[in-house]
């Protein structure tokens, strides 16, 4: 802005310093032009320009300047101009009343002019306070007349319209300040002009796009109001307006989220819905409806309770819900749209704001099926106790399966002594053929009805029976065994397999879901390693990569914690523990979690005791603890913070702070943040990762060391920290060197790569043909076979499930022939389980790699496999 209040405080600061020098000055001059005039004026007016002089000095000077010059010209002006002149006095009663006369003029110019003078200073005062302020404040802000043209403008305006004010000043608003509509691209009308025609403040359209001289576009919010005079005529214009550049980023960044948790929430194989703090129903996702047979409007805006079978099963569970509790497979019956009941399980859990309830998220389990198929074995076992028939069950190769209690009459052998035994326990020596010859026929489906024949009784009496035997089968119509009865009990045996096999497939269907995850990511990362090791544009095939890497690196992360968390809740986690270094598992920690952090422009600060410290661990699961609590802190914490790790020996354990500088968390967040997919409920603008389960993973396994952990912060903004205790290995370890995992050597091998999926296979290979080694490439198990004798390679990479016959019968095959012990045989397969790693051990396989498999651990296994001789 202007200059000039610098210039005016300049030189009222210089009348002040000066005052009684300019006082003198203008009574001199007063005095002076008295003398000059003194011809024509006589002894009349002696005292009349001593009045300018004074209100001179008083308004650039103050009332101080102001008196001296009011003595100092009575003074002068008594002696030269008042008779009797040359001699100071009063001459008469007129002189000394004209005396106080001229000093109370003298003394009323004085209060007018100092009051004058005070009421200037506070004027420029708050011109100079407006001028700072227009300066200081982010936003532009211009000012103009009425015919619209420019008087002011800050530097904020100046900044955003790329015109300075001096070239700025006296152009026509609508010359500088050039806005469109957001939408349309249209010009915006001038805003004084709907000032004028609407006489009072108007605001542009919403994120109107400003244009600046340079041809910058950016979104803005605007206000014009009218400048009035004391009558309240407007006189002219002001405009603030500011940049939402960042604001508008941030918006289209939140709705992005929200979009993205719409999706998720919709696309959910689990059914979902979120309820009010009503009880009315918010949200469903489609799975829900699908299950309910509603339309959405029909589910949702209704109260829960008129989809409940029982008023006050809902009624507990709002209310505790209410209370702030979560429900956890709470058992409920809820009515379908055709009037059907399903018995389902919810978990639900709610969100509170200040103290205040917002909705509740909750999840719904179909259980119809379970608890219909648990009342039928009820009902059978209950049939099977009560029944005067002998019932007896066996598999295909005779083993006793099932023995009631009129078996246990009719045999005299208890079921604990029958079950688990061979059938021929009962079967007299020479008819054990005729029983194996039933059981045939029993594969074959068929069944033996009224079959009479003798079996042999505990105390050895030979009982004359009527049988009939019938095959089991399973889900898909396969035979998987028998029953024998004098009345039939398939139904019985039907339903004992179902909840077997029930079991059975929860597992497979873990491990099947992770193999059909994982093998198409094998394709992936190998294109991943191609990228990286052509020489095609580096600028583009980097950005690839690295786009790949991130994603192909969250999927697998979120694989193994599901698969995690499966074994965890089954109790199937196994830890490998042996004495382990805690400084080389922190190590390990940074380094998985370190490019995370890098994106972020964030630091991971370490600092841990000069002694080492050892523990008694998995230091795979180890690390995953560090590397999660890494990954937490960084998920949390803004661009540019810091995450600190600190331990210290606190006598037989050693405490882990694991803190951060990010958003911190409220009180009533910390007791839920291990539950399973917990989230903090964040204002950042940052979207969430992941599905919330790595805190409990955390847990579960500090647990499993025998630890514990804890977490605390101070508050929203105030960053958080996570406790970890673990106990000391108090004896000083007693480790062998482990070998050191050799460098890929750059020796040629031929190696067969064998895959039923073309695109996997295909890219392993050009990935070991561009490190030098020579490969060949077949699909199912006995090419791979045949391959193997044929051309008799370095190593096998082998798939475990391949048409024809399976990998793990493949690797047998090769194994059994003289050339074939020599070969390294390497498992490369989507399954990962502890069951699959001990099948391939057994069946001869050197290694077992999971897929994606990383191609540098690739090299490096095939190099400690294969040493340079």
């Amino acid at each position: 802005m202007s200059s000039r209040p610098g210039l005016r405080t300049s030189f009222a600061s210089l009348s002040v310093r000066f005052g009684s020098l300019l006082a003198i000055t203008f009574t001199a001059i007063a005095v002076a032009i008295r003398w000059f005039i003194d011809p024509w004026l006589g002894d009349a007016y002696p005292l009349v320009t001593i009045y300018g002089a004074i209100a001179a000095s008083v308004w650039l000077g103050g009332h101080g300047p102001a008196t001296l010059a009011a003595i100092s010209g009575y003074l002068a002006s008594d002696y030269l101009f008042i008779e009797p002149r040359g001699v100071f006095g009063f001459a008469d009663a007129m002189s000394f009343v004209g005396a106080l006369a001229y000093f109370a003029t003298s003394a009323l110019i004085i209060a007018l002019g100092n009051a004058m003078r005070t009421a200037r200073r506070r004027v420029r005062g708050r011109e100079e306070l407006l001028q700072t302020t227009l300066s200081s404040i982010g936003d532009g802000v211009i000012t103009t007349d009425m015919s619209g043209r420019i008087t002011s403008m800050n530097p904020v305006a100046q900044t955003l319209l790329g015109w300075t004010e001096r070239d700025a000043r006296g152009q026509l608003l609508s010359d500088v300040f050039q806005v469109v509509h957001p939408h349309t691209g249209e010009v915006v009308e001038n805003p004084t002009t709907q000032v004028l025609r609407e006489d009072a403040a108007v605001e542009l359209p919403h994120r109107s796009i400003l244009i600046a001289g340079d041809g910058t576009e950016r979104p803005i919010d605007n206000t014009t109001a009218p400048l009035r005079d004391e009558e309240g005529r407007i006189i002219g214009f002001v405009l603030a307006f500011r940049d939402i550049t960042e604001r508008r980023k941030a918006e289209v960044a939140l709705e992005r989220s929200e979009r993205e948790l719409a999706d998720f929430f919709d696309s959910a194989s689990v059914p979902l819905f979120w309820l009010g703090p009503d009880g009315v129903i918010v949200r469903a996702n489609q799975a829900l409806l699908d299950l309910l047979g509603y339309t959405r409007d029909e589910y949702v805006g209704r109260h829960v309770s008129r989809f409940h079978v029982d008023r006050d099963v809902v009624d507990d569970a709002l209310a505790r819900l209410f209370q702030g509790d979560s429900l956890k497979r709470f058992p409920a019956r809820i009515r379908c749209k055709n009037g059907s009941v399903k018995k389902v399980l919810i978990d639900s859990s709610s969100l509170w704001e200040r103290g205040r309830f917002v909705h509740s998220r909750c999840f719904m389990f179909d259980v119809t099926e379970q608890r219909r198929e648990e009342e039928t074995r009820s009902l059978l076992a209950a049939i099977v106790a009560a029944s005067d028939d002998a019932i007896v069950s066996k598999t295909l190769d005779g083993i006793i399966l099932s023995w009631n209690e009129a078996a246990q009459r009719l045999f005299g052998y208890s079921p604990a002594e029958a079950i688990g035994r061979s059938i021929d326990l009962i079967i007299p020596l020479e008819l054990r053929q005729e029983e194996r010859k039933i059981l045939e026929r029993i594969r074959q489906g068929d069944r033996v009805d009224h079959f009479e024949t003798v079996r042999v009784a505990k105390d050895g009496r030979t009982l004359d029976v009527s049988l009939t035997m019938s095959p089991v089968r399973d889900d898909s119509g396969r035979v998987i065994g028998a029953s024998k009865v004098a009345r039939d009990i398939s139904e019985r045996k039907q339903v004992d397999a179902a909840l077997r096999n029930a079991d059975r497939r929860k597992d497979e269907f873990l491990a099947t879901l992770a193999h059909e995850l994982r093998n198409p990511l094998a394709p992936i990362r190998h294109s991943l390693e191609i990228l990286l090791r052509s020489e095609g544009d580096p600028r583009l095939f980097r950005h690839a990569t690295e786009i790949l890497g991130r994603q192909l690196s969250h999927m697998i992360r979120l694989i193994d914690d599901l698969l995690d968390i499966s074994r965890i809740t089954r109790d199937k986690l196994q830890l490998r523990r042996m004495r382990v270094d805690l400084a080389s598992i922190v190590r390990h920690a940074v380094e998985a979690s370190r490019p995370l952090a890098e994106r972020d422009q964030q630091t991971i600060d370490v600092t841990l005791p000069d002694q080492p410290i050892y523990l008694d661990g998995d230091p795979v699961r180890l690390t995953q603890v560090f590397s999660n609590l890494f990954n937490n802190a960084s998920q949390y914490t803004e661009p540019g913070g810091r995450i600190w790790l600190t331990a210290e020996r606190q006598k037989d354990e050693v405490v882990l702070l694991v803190r951060d500088s990010g958003i911190g968390m409220p009180a009533d967040q910390l007791d839920g943040i291990f539950e399973m997919f917990a989230q903090v409920d964040e204002d950042s603008e940052r979207p969430r990762r992941g599905l919330g389960i790595g805190l409990t993973l955390v847990r579960r396994l500090v647990q499993l060391h025998g630890g514990t952990v804890t977490a605390r912060s101070e508050g929203r903004g105030l960053g958080s920290e996570f406790e970890v205790r673990l106990p000391i290995l108090e004896a000083e370890p007693e480790l062998d060197e482990p070998a050191p995992i050799n460098a890929p050597d750059g020796g040629t091998r031929h190696i067969l790569v064998v895959d039923d999926n073309r695109d996997s296979a295909e890219s392993i290979a050009t990935l070991l043909q561009m490190s030098g080694h020579q490969t060949s490439i077949v699909h199912d198990g006995l090419a791979a076979v045949e391959a193997a004798e044929r051309m008799r390679p370095d190593v096998v990479l082998l798939d475990v499930g391949l048409p024809k016959i399976s990998g793990i019968d493949a690797c047998r095959r090769i194994r059994s022939h003289p050339w074939g012990k020599s070969i390294v045989i390497v498992a490369l397969t989507g399954w990962g389980q502890e069951n699959d790693r001990r099948s391939t051990k057994e069946a001869g396989f050197d290694a077992h790699l999971v897929k994606p498999v990383n191609y540098d651990e690739l090299l490096q296994l095939l190099s400690a496999l294969l040493p340079m001789s």
